[in-house]
Order: structure tokens, then C-alpha cells, then sequence
């Protein structure tokens, strides 16, 4: 990472070795199979698991050159300290499901902070990122069904029988609009497709009427909108602007004529409070937080399933992380993040 550096039109440079062929195309893979993945796992099971290690491998074995940097060690700590907890968690559920995995997504990201990776690299995936949130989004479009058979409102894409869940598949959706987005706005390029893989998208993030999905979409519009570049012009902000507002409407209008039971979900914030129940398992997480020094160290990783009977995912991240591993944990796993996000910001 430490090897790229940005011009004045936002564009990495290459400035270290290419990352060799095998590497890209190995990559472009796994993150194509990211989106795959619940559908795979119902099919064939847990191949993306065993391909993450065969992708580190490569990695390893093709790189010219292997530098750990001081931010890595922020997440190897968290880790390890996430860990320990197990010795006072009153529940292993949950890291006996995750335990694997969270080892895999730890070491990879060591593995590719690690090595060179080139801006054409880096283009690449932003690219498949992309196109995999578009296939995701375009099969919605003719094999979506309620989810778990029940929840007409909430329409997923169902593949061999096997579906994700509403606010997973609308994540996926809102990564290709957001690099439409991108394209349109700071690159000026693909504007034909970003258009059009930004209203399929949208339709597709409506079928879901995850609420989550919506708030996200907002976060993105908001940094469009509110995080300039250095120099911007009058014909920059209105364009920026304009076509924020134009995509806002084209949601509002697809919403309400086309998808009635997705704009009351969504659209109807007086209904946000209830959230499926969430507000009291969120209760329920902080009662667990706030007892003893819970807040401080963390009440022990997966502690909050089956806590006064609920068992019941978090449905919040950040809740979830502070009653695994506390203020504690949540610091070291934030401090290299913020001031990424600072730094970012100050470059604009």
C-alpha cells in the first residue's frame, strides 16, 4: 500500500514491482466467489474457505518482496486478545462457527498489506468488485423470491435453493452503485454502463427493503456530496449534486409505484424503532456490557448469544464487537482505521 501514491486525477501509479499475473487473476477470483459464497456453501459447501489459503499461498510464493507494517500488528493484537477472551466467555457458539474463518480474514489481510500491489491491480479489483455486484443485481432481477418463503417484502436472490440474507445481498448491491457512483462523478468514464448498473442496482436494493441498505446508500451519497476534492468547480458541484439527486428521486419513484411493500418498509422511519425485534436484542447486549467491567474488557467473545435466553444474532456490529472484547479491543481494532480515515480525508 505503501507504494502507491495519487495524482491529480485520483488514479494510482504504479511505483513498485507489478504484481504478477497469477496473483491479479487469483484475486479477481476470490473476490467474484465473495459474492458467491452463501449460495456456494449450500451447493457445495465452504469452498471459499480452502481458496482464501490457496490465494495466501500464491501470494507468499510469487511476491519479489514482503513488508509487514506497523498497522498490521494493530489487528494481529486484536485478535489474539479476542482470543484470550474465550478463557472467560459463558458461551462458544459463536466461535466455534467463526473460528476458522476469522483466522482466514486476519491472515489475508496481513498477506496483502504485505506484498506490492499495483495500481493496475488495484484498478482490477475495484472493476471486479463491480461487476460482481452488477451479476448479483442483474440475476435479482429474474430469480428473486421472498425470503424463507414467507417474507414477501423482502425478495432475495434464490439460487439452487439457497438464498442470503436480505441485508448481506443488500451490501453486495451497494458496492456497484457505489464504483457507478465513482465512475460517473470523479473518473467521468463508463458512464453508460455506471448508469445503468446504478438503476439495476438500486431495483435490486429495493426488492431487499433492507433498511440497512438504505442508510448505507445515504452514508455513500453523503461523502459524494461533502467530501471534496481540492480544487472543484461550480460545473463539478452541480453535476455531483444533480446526479445524486436525480438517482435519490429515481429511488423514491421505483419505490412507490413499483414496489409499494418495499417503500413502507423503507420509507416509513417511524417503523425503524421496532427493527424486527433488534432493539431488544440490543437492550439485551447492553445489559451484558454493563455488567461488572464488561464495557472494559469485554464480556468474552460470543458471550452475548444465549445471554438471558436470547439466541439471537446482534444485528450490530460494533455492539457485538464491544461485548466481545470491550473498550479494549474496539480501540486497538479502530486506531489504525480512524487514521487511515483521517489521512484520506485531509488528501481528499
Amino acid at each position: 500500500m505503501s507504494n502507491i501514491k495519487l495524482n491529480n486525477t485520483t488514479q494510482p501509479k504504479i511505483t513498485g514491482d507489478e504484481t504478477p499475473l497469477i496473483t491479479r487473476f487469483m484475486i479477481y477470483v476470490y473476490l467474484i466467489l465473495s459474492f458467491y459464497e452463501p449460495y456456494l456453501n449450500g451447493v457445495i459447501g465452504s469452498v471459499t474457505k480452502y481458496y482464501l489459503f490457496a490465494l495466501m499461498i500464491v501470494v507468499i510464493f510469487t511476491a519479489k518482496k514482503i513488508a509487514f507494517k506497523k498497522f498490521q500488528m494493530y489487528f494481529v493484537v486484536w485478535f489474539v486478545y479476542k482470543i484470550l477472551t474465550l478463557f472467560w466467555t459463558p458461551s462458544f457458539a459463536v466461535p466455534k462457527v467463526h473460528f476458522i474463518s476469522q483466522i482466514g480474514m486476519v491472515a489475508l489481510f496481513i498477506v496483502l498489506t504485505s506484498v506490492p500491489i499495483d495500481g493496475k491491480t488495484i484498478d482490477g479489483m475495484i472493476k471486479t468488485l463491480w461487476i460482481g455486484s452488477a451479476s448479483i443485481s442483474f440475476l435479482s432481477l429474474f430469480f428473486s423470491q421472498p425470503y424463507r418463503e414467507s417474507l414477501e417484502a423482502r425478495m432475495v436472490l434464490t439460487l439452487f435453493g439457497q438464498q442470503a440474507d436480505p441485508n448481506n445481498q443488500a451490501a453486495f448491491v451497494v458496492i456497484g452503485i457505489t464504483v457507478s457512483l465513482y465512475f460517473l462523478l470523479i473518473e467521468k468514464k463508463y458512464k453508460i454502463f455506471a448508469i445503468g448498473v446504478a438503476f439495476i442496482n438500486i431495483y435490486s436494493l429495493l426488492l431487499t427493503s433492507s433498511r440497512g441498505g438504505l442508510i448505507a446508500l445515504l452514508v455513500v451519497a453523503f461523502s459524494f456530496l461533502f467530501l471534496r476534492e481540492e480544487k472543484e468547480t461550480f460545473k463539478k458541484k452541480f453535476i455531483k449534486w444533480g446526479s445524486v439527486i436525480i438517482f435519490a428521486f429515481a429511488l423514491l419513484y421505483i419505490a412507490k409505484n413499483y414496489l409499494p411493500q418495499a417503500y413502507e418498509r423503507m420509507f416509513n422511519f417511524a417503523s425503524y424503532e421496532g427493527g424486527s425485534n433488534r432493539v431488544a436484542v440490543w437492550a439485551n447486549g447492553w445489559e451484558l456490557l454493563t455488567k461488572n467491567l464488561n464495557i472494559i474488557f469485554g464480556a468474552g467473545w460470543g458471550a452475548y448469544y444465549g445471554f438471558n435466553g436470547v439466541y439471537k444474532a446482534m444485528h450490530n456490529t460494533f455492539l457485538a464487537m464491544l461485548c466481545d472484547v470491550g473498550f479494549i479491543g474496539c480501540l486497538i481494532f479502530f486506531i489504525p482505521i480512524v487514521s487511515v480515515a483521517v489521512y484520506l480525508i485531509r488528501k481528499k
